[in-house]
């Protein structure tokens, strides 16, 4: 079962009760040491958790993801995450306050999404206020489905399907997908709200150029699902015209619905805009006279927080706006309504909004060098949009954590600076966060381990991951347990100099109690002659070439009966280690 990660954009609100949704490699030889039917196993430490969702099963890719997919919070603490996204298959986890499996959920806590569409990928959840959950995604983009529609599923708080709505629990609406990242929102009457386009060919393809007409367009539903004549034109608001689609929606208590979209205006450039509707999905007049707000910046607009006092603060390029329940931006928050967020240098991911006291805001983002994966920095924005001190600072909070995983570079040539540490491996977690009814937050998200052979080929796994940090952003010890040991044993297999020289690699058998990296040294006479990061996929012992130095690949065809000393240091998926040791001789 293979995992694929979603580049997703993802809202992390409380109000209005949603969430935002934004290679396939050739197959290898699947590495020994997986037991592809082994019931999850879950490894913790303070504050965090790892385990897998499909069994441990290798992915016939270089990068199984793992993660970095939408969740909401549950009332008791918990989460329901939605997990993996390849194409045709996702699933939800449903963890407990303290991060162990749910089993009044699907079973034992995991559920796959039941759809069956070809090409189906979800990228979205929601939770009703009677527990019954929402999964939002769609079709991809072909040949056969050049514009594929959004698609909501539902699922009763055990996770089986709910036959009240749509056909079967599964609702193909008339919106289409819009890049990937249409959202849906929850109105109190019951119904949604859905975000997107609507597109028509509007002739004939010239060249790699369509002709299509795309709107910004928002449909109605009601509870079970069908379209509700009350919103709009028998359920169908549109919103702009030509080369424009709907990106974020977010529905007040009063019904009435925010949200943006992306207009195109040239090859180059196009233009976020902000409208406020009214529950019949007319213009809300008293916000900017029921026009469309244009957002300060080109590229796609990000999250939307909506206040119940009709405030909006809208996540922009390295920025927030705020507007005032008038539609304007509101003169008393940063400069001109504008608050910049981090230099565009320190980040490597989109940022994440979630609510704060009065109409603040907690902006998140991934920070950090490339392979940092893990590491955040957290402003707290006030009313007046100035960095809160007390969460950080004036430069807000950096933290990571702290996981494990990585890829190897098993069939790369070896010099000595790559292979010192396995902290260059990087943190590989990808996450989403969710705020927690009592102020505290969960990450959740995945883990991988991976091994490149090749242009877009390889082999990995992927494993659901989560961990859990109280309000002031420390480790919060009631999730998680105990760190979880994790325990290698190395052995040399006898061999042949010959035969080690001609596949390029010294022949090892690593065992580790969970899966990881292992940087493998090999001496000869104190000198290094071979060297690696291995990838380590399960439990079993998996036996594995290290790399010959170029010193090495000499001293072996000189000295064919070398004695030789080995060591390992490994590194788990929850970043805790373990090292051995060995000795063998070449023949």
């Amino acid at each position: 079962m293979t995992k694929s990660r979603h580049a997703l954009i993802v809202a992390l609100a409380a109000v209005g009760g949603f969430l935002t949704l934004c290679d396939i490699a050739a197959a290898a030889a699947l590495p020994p040491g997986v037991d592809a039917a082994a019931p999850p196993v879950i490894r913790t430490a303070p504050g965090r958790v790892a385990f897998s969702v499909d069994g441990g099963v290798v992915d016939g890719q270089d990068n199984a993801g793992g993660g970095g997919d939408p969740a909401v919070a549950l009332p008791d603490g918990g989460a329901v995450a939605l997990y993996g996204g390849e194409l045709g298959h996702s699933d939800l986890v449903q963890i407990k306050a303290d991060g162990t499996l749910d089993p009044a959920f699907g079973a034992g806590g995991i559920e796959p999404v039941p759809v069956n569409l070809p090409d189906f990928g979800a990228g979205q959840i929601l939770r009703q206020p009677d527990g019954r959950l929402v999964v939002v995604g769609g079709q991809q983009s072909s040949n056969a489905v050049p514009f594929p529609h959004v698609v909501l599923v539902r699922l009763n708080p055990d996770g089986s399907l709910d036959p009240s709505f749509g056909a079967g629990g599964v609702d193909v609406t008339p919106i289409q997908l819009s890049c990937d990242c249409s959202t849906v929102g929850l109105r109190p009457t019951g119904g949604f709200v859905v975000g997107g386009a609507t597109t028509q060919q509007a002739g004939p393809n010239v060249g790699n150029v369509k002709t299509q007409i795309t709107q910004w367009t928002l449909a109605g539903l009601t509870s079970s699902g069908a379209l509700d004549p009350s919103f709009g034109q028998a359920g169908l608001v549109t919103l702009a015209g030509n080369r424009a689609s709907g990106l974020d929606v977010r529905v007040l208590p009063d019904g009435d619905t925010v949200t943006t979209g992306d207009a195109t205006l040239s090859a180059t450039r196009s233009q976020g805009e902000l409208a406020r509707l009214l529950p019949s999905g007319a213009p809300d007049p008293s916000f900017d006279g029921g026009t469309l707000e244009a957002l300060p910046t080109t590229p796609i607009p990000g999250q939307i927080l909506a206040y119940p006092d009709g405030t909006v603060i809208v996540g922009v390029d390295h920025a927030i706006v705020r507007y005032t329940a008038a539609g304007l931006p509101d003169a008393g928050f940063g400069t001109g309504g504008i608050v910049q967020t981090r230099p565009a240098t320190d980040v490597t991911a989109g940022g994440q909004l979630l609510p704060a006291a009065g109409d603040g805001a907690l902006f998140l983002e991934e920070t950090g060098p490339e392979y940092s994966q893990g590491r955040y920095t957290a402003e707290l924005i006030g009313p007046s949009g100035a960095i809160d001190p007390s969460l950080g600072g004036t430069d807000g909070l950096a933290f990571s954590i702290p996981f494990g995983g990585g890829s190897s570079n098993l069939l790369a040539t070896i010099h000595p600076p790559l292979a010192t540490s396995l902290g260059l491996a990087g943190n590989t977690f990808v996450g989403n966060v969710v705020q927690r009814p009592d102020g505290s937050y969960l990450f959740l998200g995945g883990v991988t381990v991976s091994q490149p052979t090749g242009e877009g080929t390889g082999n990995s796994i992927a494993e659901f991951a989560a961990a859990a940090l109280t309000s002031a952003f420390k480790v919060d010890t009631s999730f998680g347990g105990a760190e979880a040991p994790l325990h290698a044993k190395l052995a040399v297999i006898r061999q042949r100099a010959t035969t080690a020289r001609s596949k390029h690699g010294i022949r090892v058998t690593v065992t580790l109690s969970a899966p990881g990296l292992a940087r493998v040294v090999i001496k000869a006479s104190g000198r290094v002659v071979a060297q690696n990061v291995l990838p380590v996929f399960g439990t079993g012992p998996s036996t594995l070439p290290v790399e010959l130095t170029s010193f090495g690949n000499q001293w072996l065809k000189s000295h064919p009966r070398s004695r030789l000393t080995a060591s390992v240091t490994a590194r788990g998926l929850l970043a805790n280690s373990a090292t051995s040791t060995a000795a063998g001789s070449l023949r």
